[in-house]
């Protein structure tokens, strides 16, 4: 059964560039991943520094074995890095 994954971030408006940077070399890596359904980077149209990764992965051992990826593992401290705020990713199953 597919999931559907939020990663929301609040980005320091100094570090918005090497966030988006960052992101799009994930996303290309991403694509290649098994599993990987759709994974895509949102902007809110209200607040330039608030992005939401919506990702649908296949399965959850499909997500999990991305999280341990060398893609994963370099971007995601730089993410931390422009990260205003501690980010929250939630896990979503459909609810029918």
């Amino acid at each position: 059964m597919s999931i559907t994954v939020l990663a929301t971030f609040n980005v320091k408006a100094d570090k918005v560039e090497l966030f988006l940077e960052t992101c799009r070399e994930l996303t290309a890596h991403t694509q290649n991943d098994k599993g990987v359904e759709s994974y895509e980077l949102q902007r809110n149209s209200d607040d330039p520094n608030h992005f939401v990764f919506v990702e649908r992965w296949a399965s959850k051992a499909d997500l999990d074995v991305h999280l341990e990826t060398a893609h994963i593992k370099k971007a995601f401290p730089i993410l931390l890095e422009c990260s205003a705020t501690e980010p929250k990713v939630q896990i979503f199953n459909k609810a029918f």
